[in-house]
């Protein structure tokens, strides 16, 4: 994920098209699947209210696709991470909440210190100020992982895991297509811009969506979300010595590692 992430900031942070260059990423990660299912032997047997939830799943990842795409464009790799955190958050209130897992000692600190890492980002002069375009991942992880609760109980119940989320991320396609104003020139264009940076970031994402959902079938919803955490730590890194994100340095990395001791915890409960 950190590998994705930086590479899409890279790519777009004075240049692009997040809405386009979403879409793409999508194509590519799409191909990636269709090529991986090929390894599951079980038949997609689905009647008509299996296809609406795999309907809503992939609108719930075109949304949440393009408003993370958008953020990564506007919000500085190092710092996008350590809000992307918020998932575990969501995770452990809608696991309870809907799924019925336990709530522990450990998953009430370790949120409590990823909590405190997103807070030590945001003081600024002794306010808490949220960057431009901090809203739209809050609300996109929100998103996210109410699909997720939806993604587990397909593949646990009803559908392959990696031909499920082929399923999504092509449909989600034509949900995508609706959301982008002149869609075929914008689309056109981004591709001739980004040219194979565009591609490896699209592989990248779909090696992460691959290796997500087999991990979403095994466990449980708030230790999944905390696990895919750990990537903060490295992202925050990788920020700062690769594209120069510097302002705040002593913050990012206090924040980075009180969000890598709450993914420990969690993972203890």
């Amino acid at each position: 994920m950190s590998s994705y992430s930086l590479l899409t900031r890279k790519l777009l942070k004075n240049k692009g098209d997040s809405l386009a260059f979403a879409f793409w990423l999508n194509v590519f990660s799409t191909v990636l699947l269709g090529i991986l299912s090929f390894g599951e032997k079980e038949k997609i047997a689905l009647g008509p209210r299996g296809w609406g939830l795999v309907l809503v799943s992939s609108l719930v990842f075109a949304v949440t696709a393009l408003m993370f795409t958008r953020a990564r464009k506007l919000i500085e790799a190092s710092v996008i991470s350590v809000f992307s955190r918020t998932n575990s958050f969501w995770a452990l209130l809608l696991g309870v909440l809907v799924l019925g897992e336990r709530v522990t000692i450990f998953k009430v600190l370790g949120i409590g210190l990823i909590v405190s890492g997103l807070l030590l980002v945001i003081l600024k002069k002794r306010k808490f100020v949220l960057p431009k375009g901090a809203w739209l991942v809050l609300v996109a992880n929100f998103i996210y992982t109410s699909g997720s609760i939806l993604d587990k109980y397909m593949v646990n119940n009803l559908v392959p895991t990696v031909k499920y989320y082929f399923l999504v991320l092509f449909l989600s396609l034509g949900w995508m297509l609706l959301f982008i104003p002149n869609r075929l020139s914008r689309i056109k264009k981004e591709i001739k811009l980004q040219k194979w940076g565009l591609v490896v970031a699209g592989l990248l994402i779909g090696l992460y969506s691959f290796f997500s959902i087999q991990s979403l079938y095994w466990g449980e919803i708030s230790k999944v979300a905390s696990v895919r955490g750990l990537s903060v730590l490295l992202t925050v890194w990788a920020g700062v010595v690769f594209l120069k994100e510097r302002d705040g340095l002593l913050k990012k990395m206090i924040a980075a590692v009180l969000c890598v001791v709450g993914v420990y915890f969690l993972s203890l409960s």
